[in-house]
């Protein structure tokens, strides 16, 4: 039911809304990307996330599983560039919009990964899952435009399975 451009549930009366982040999926400015990987211990896989030369603004989060001990690193500014481009999604997908910030597994080239912005360790080796990120706004960073960054992850054991998930929504600044 619609009274005066605001939508009522019909049975209840009650207001109907969502939560920002969830009308970005509607407008189709949300994206996501999903990896699974086995490291070994010691081992290590770094993926650049770089922003576009654009008005749109990256409102970028991260989740990460594991089964033994981890570290997360995330890096602003890297000069290093990425190796395999990876696909990404629109959230809406009834729609054909695609992101502007590019995804890459592996990094090449270059003497820095930047200014460490972010940092994450834990876990124990006991084939357990342990997890890093945050929900919601907790984990939310506003990236900066036409800038690289290298999220690096550090296995503590052999065979740690991993799962990682970012997800992201662009939209041009009002201010």
């Amino acid at each position: 039911m619609s009274y005066f451009g605001i939508t009522k549930d019909g049975t209840t009366l009650a207001t109907v809304c969502i939560d920002y982040v969830h009308h970005e999926i509607h407008d189709s400015k949300l994206f996501t990307y999903q990896d699974v990987i086995t490291l070994a211990s010691s081992g290590s896989m770094s993926y650049m996330i770089t922003t576009g030369s654009t008005t749109k603004w990256a409102h970028f989060g991260y989740d990460m599983e594991c089964i033994g001990p981890m570290t997360i690193e995330v890096y602003e500014g890297s000069d290093r560039s990425g190796s395999v481009v990876q696909t990404t999604w629109n959230r809406n997908r009834n729609s054909s919009a695609s992101a502007v910030t590019v995804i890459h597994k592996g990094v090449t080239g270059g003497s820095t990964d930047g200014t460490r912005i972010r940092w994450w360790q834990g876990g124990v080796a006991n084939n357990k899952t342990q997890f890093g990120g945050a929900p919601g706004s907790f984990r939310e960073i506003i990236l900066k435009q036409n800038t690289k960054y290298e999220l690096k992850l550090l296995s503590g054991m052999a065979d740690n399975i991993t799962s990682i998930h970012f997800d992201w929504y662009e939209h041009t600044n009002v201010s």
